[in-house]
């Protein structure tokens, strides 16, 4: 079985309809090529195909043909994303096709998909499919991440792995930093004989050019060469009918014009750029239907969001914004709203006829975000209202409108004084130029037209030079590769995938009861070394008043990592600390002192599950917070239907 029909086969195992993409199927099969030519595997191959168009099957491919044939040209699959979110996406979609994949071999064996971020144990970088966000694949590619004194191992998994880098358009930053180390890593890979696989819907050239720098790689498709490509797509999304630009604020216009008729029997997805604006039109959003007689369903999903509630969140949209709508009872397809909800803990969809007397009467779906849903998010919208962008962005949020074949979707964006932040202002004044100059549909969600229009968009970036201790970075990444097990440990503790650092926060409530462990620290015995582990002394149940206090004591409190993992949501470094001082959100008052809590990983032998375990301890500490580390938030800043408040 070729590997087109293999992806066939498991699609078609889930009871789902196949729909051929010639272009889908022209890049599997090539890489099927690719991967059983010795001379050509090695070379690292750019995929380029449109939002909604299978780059996941394409990715994972190789490794599902490996598994079904047992002939394993590699060890197994590196599969490496920009954003927490989109790792723990993509390994639940991994995981599933590898599920159905086992289901019809004849010699079934266990086979491990695990997701590496930084809220799992990174140290151990080892699975047959290691999903894992970029800035932990950097790490343990730079031996930064490692296992006890097992240096290589993590390395080791990358080494005999084949390496997909998805969504590669997304890691950009002011320096292109990023994809500076992205392309020291090519290099190295390349050379070891490591194949690599990079995806993206909206690379602007410009990324391009930076990424393979020095590097012989081949594009499939090369869009740049002609346009005969636009053929061999095939029918693979909706219609976007209409698009307009208003230069009006987006807050405004939906204070003053949007109502009630305007979003009844629709799904509404409106993005902003941040997270401020996303919570206040939220909120307003709330207010304005709130009193209406019929009910719609409005949710904000954004990147300050604990883990938990963002899941929810998004398993709510995805429900009611999916591709297909089937009625729980009698399985018909529902086209249109209004649906029937019934929310036990598992949300249920009827029709009309079929609708329970406790159901819900759900009108219209409105989704608030930032730019977490440009990717990653298999939802479709009817109206999209957005703030202007770069336009590689905009491409990204317009796959979100009549992403499915047989839709219909309307585009209104915004243009207003202030709309680029947190983006170079001159990127997106470019873009309302660009769509007020073409059409503005074309520029959105024509496939060839709109890498055109973006490689001009990107013209206008502004790069800024790099700090010398990114040059520092790169020049050590550059010169690690596989050949060499020399590592320079001062440079490696302080390596960093981004210019910007991010922490992970974790979110408490005042009025909830913790449990928690106070510890007891020993002393244990390595290979004549000695090293510091921790045992529970009793389990207490606090509150957030009580835990300050007992961290004043000096005691030793301990959490879950269960707890830290559903409560927290990453932030970048500078967002949390201005000029050195950390944010109000951040500090703990306790007899008008002020401190930080870090949480800090130790190893916990367990005796009330007999396990050894990580916990994080709780540390009271002065305003000296380092980066890429784990901090409680003052619960007062925190609401549960907005998230951080800042």
């Amino acid at each position: 079985m070729d590997w087109y029909q293999l992806i066939r086969k498991t699609i078609e195992l889930k009871n789902l309809r196949f729909e051929e993409r010639p272009l889908q199927k022209r890049i599997i099969n090539y890489i099927q090529e690719h991967f059983e030519n010795e001379e050509k595997i090695s070379t690292p191959l750019l995929v380029r195909l449109p939002c909604g168009y299978g780059k996941t099957q394409v990715g994972e491919s190789p490794f599902l043909a490996e598994l079904y044939n047992n002939n394993w040209v590699t060890r197994g699959l590196v599969y490496v994303l920009p954003t927490r979110a989109l790792t723990s996406q993509q390994k639940d979609r991994i995981e599933n096709d590898v599920n159905y994949v086992t289901q019809m071999m004849k010699n079934k064996f266990r086979v491990t998909v695990q997701d590496f971020h930084g809220e799992t144990g990174t140290y151990y970088f080892f699975a047959d499919a290691a999903i894992s966000t970029f800035d932990t694949f950097v790490y343990a590619y730079a031996r930064k991440s490692r296992t006890g004194h097992h240096l290589e191992f993590p390395a080791g998994t990358i080494a005999t792995s084949y390496v997909v880098f998805d969504e590669a358009h997304m890691l950009q930053d002011e320096y292109l930093y990023s994809h500076l180390v992205l392309n020291r890593i090519l290099k190295s890979l390349s050379k070891a004989g490591i194949p690599t696989i990079i995806m993206t819907a909206t690379m602007p050239e410009i990324l391009e050019e930076v990424i393979f720098d020095g590097i012989d790689y081949i594009k499939e498709p090369d869009i740049n060469e002609n346009s005969r490509w636009i053929t061999d797509l095939g029918e693979y999304r909706g219609e976007v009918i209409r698009s307009e630009v208003h230069k009006i604020n987006i807050v405004d216009f939906i204070k003053e014009r949007l109502t009630y008729d305007k979003i009844y029997g629709k799904k509404v997805l409106i993005i902003v750029n941040t997270v401020k604006k996303a919570q206040t039109i939220y909120s307003e959003l709330v207010k304005k239907f709130s009193k209406n007689k019929g009910k719609g369903i409005i949710v904000l999903i954004h990147s300050r969001l604990m883990k938990k509630e963002k899941k929810r969140r998004v398993n709510i949209v995805e429900t009611l914004m999916k591709k297909k709508i089937n009625c729980a009872t009698c399985n018909r397809n529902i086209r249109y709203y209004p649906v029937y909800v019934k929310n036990n803990g598992n949300m249920k969809i009827y029709c009309e006829s079929c609708a329970p007397s406790k159901a819900e009467r759900i009108e219209y779906v409105i989704l608030v975000s930032t730019q977490v849903v440009e990717a990653g998010l298999d939802i479709s919208a009817d109206w999209l209202l957005t703030d202007m962008a770069p336009l590689d962005a905009l491409v990204q949020r317009a796959g979100r409108c009549a992403r499915f074949k047989g839709e219909k979707g309307e585009i209104d964006l915004f243009y207003y004084a202030n709309v680029h932040t947190p983006y170079q202002r001159k990127l997106v004044e470019s873009s309302y130029e660009i769509i007020q100059r073409e059409d503005a549909v074309k520029c959105l969600t024509d496939f060839i037209f709109s890498s055109r229009v973006i490689n001009e968009n990107y013209e206008k970036l502004q790069k800024q030079i790099l700090d010398d201790s990114l040059r520092l970075y790169l020049s050590y990444l550059e010169g690690l590769g596989f050949s060499t097990f020399t590592v320079n440990w001062n440079v490696m503790r302080r390596i960093s995938a981004r210019p910007n650092a991010f922490i992970n926060l974790v979110v408490l409530r005042e009025d909830e009861k913790l449990t928690m462990y106070e510890l007891i620290e020993e002393q244990g015995n390595l290979s004549q070394g000695r090293f510091k582990i921790f045992v529970p002394k009793r389990k207490l149940e606090v509150d957030y008043g009580t835990l300050l206090l007992k961290l004043s004591s000096g005691k030793k409190i301990a959490i879950e990592t269960a707890y830290v993992k559903e409560n927290s949501f990453t932030l970048s470094y500078p967002y949390a600390f201005e000029k050195g001082k950390p944010k109000d959100f951040l500090k703990h008052t306790l007899n008008k002192e002020n401190f930080l809590i870090e949480l800090r990983p130790v190893v916990v032998d367990n005796q009330f599950k007999n396990s050894r375990e990580i916990f994080y301890l709780l540390e009271k500490i002065s305003f000296q917070l380092t980066p890429e580390t784990n901090c409680i938030v003052n619960p007062k800043f925190y609401r549960k239907e907005e998230g951080l408040i800042i």
